[in-house]
């Protein structure tokens, strides 16, 4: 996924920008855009419900190195 920046400099090749600072953060003018927002929630839980207990059963099952925050949660899960 592009930027607004890149896909304006997509659009418009031609338009180089002035300075290396413009081309990294953009117009010191622009507004300020929050960036935490539903999609940022919806990303939090998808990683704390499906990946993380995935990620610690795959490393329980297979025996590889694990570390007491993987077992404590293991437990609290089951309690």
């Amino acid at each position: 996924m592009l930027s607004v920046r890149e896909d304006q400099l997509k659009e418009n090749p031609e338009e180089e920008p002035e300075d290396a600072h413009t081309a990294l953060f953009g117009d010191p003018d622009e507004p300020y855009k929050d960036g935490f927002n539903l999609k940022t929630v919806w990303a939090c839980l998808f990683v704390g419900f499906i990946m993380l207990p995935g990620s610690i059963y795959l490393s329980l099952v297979t025996g590889g190195q694990t570390g007491a925050a993987d077992w404590v949660t293991v437990i609290l899960f089951l309690e």
